[in-house]
This record gives structure tokens, C-alpha cells and sequence, in this order.
């Protein structure tokens, strides 16, 4: 989702959400996940199962809009998909304590600077 709303936020008229933007979703920086899985492959217990992930929660609906706020503000958002009338969320959080406690890993780029850095990349910018 998040590639699909930068590219929409840089290249289209509104940036679309094609479900009801209800599942939760956590995001990790790209350059944080090499870090993971590199601290995962020195010091990881053999046999032991790390989750990978951030621990900032946000639904796909506030996640266009944050894209849209950093990137296109004014763009549209549009919703298209029905609301649910059930109250359970599509959840896909991983609990990430584990790695943190016994591999020392914290999230160290927020997920409104990941998505600068991002389109900076998209756009053939260099960001610091």
C-alpha cells in the first residue's frame, strides 16, 4: 500500500485506497530492516524466531493521508472501498520485544522520514 500511495501522491490526480482503510499495519525503513537482519544474522540465537517491524501502528487510511500530508498536501484521498460493518480490523502487527530486548534493535527512522526518504529516491533525490 504505501509504495502504491507515495508513487499516487507524486504521479496521479488523488491518491486512491482501494479497500475501506481499516487494517492496521506497522512500517519498517528499508535501511532499518538491512540493520535487523544483519544484527538477526551476527547475534541471533540459532533456532530462535525474531518478528521484524515497527512498533508505530497506523491504518491504511491514516497512512494515505500522512503520504498525502508529507508529499501532495491538498491532493484528494479517496476511499473506495466499503466500510465494514464487522468490528474486527485486518491486523498485521508484529510483536517485535523480542528482538529488542535480546538484540538490542530499535526502530531508529520514524515512519514520516521513511516516506520522505522514499519519494526522495523516487524522484532520483539524495536525502541525508
Amino acid at each position: 500500500a504505501i509504495g502504491n500511495f507515495i508513487r499516487d501522491a507524486l504521479h496521479r490526480e488523488a491518491i486512491e485506497v482501494t479497500g475501506d482503510g481499516s487494517p492496521l499495519r506497522t512500517y519498517l525503513d528499508q535501511n532499518d530492516l538491512a540493520d535487523w537482519l544483519l544484527a538477526l544474522l551476527a547475534r541471533g540465537r540459532p533456532g530462535n524466531a525474531y518478528n521484524i517491524g515497527s512498533d508505530e501502528v497506523i491504518s491504511i487510511a491514516a497512512l494515505a493521508h500522512l503520504v498525502r500530508d508529507l508529499l501532495a498536501p491538498g491532493k484528494p484521498v479517496h476511499i473506495l472501498g466499503q466500510a465494514r460493518k464487522v468490528h474486527d480490523r485486518n491486523r498485521y502487527i508484529p510483536d517485535i520485544r523480542k528482538a529488542q530486548r535480546e538484540l538490542g534493535l530499535a526502530v531508529t527512522i520514524p515512519l514520516a522520514e521513511a516516506i520522505l526518504r522514499t519519494s526522495a529516491a523516487h524522484r532520483g533525490l539524495r536525502l541525508p
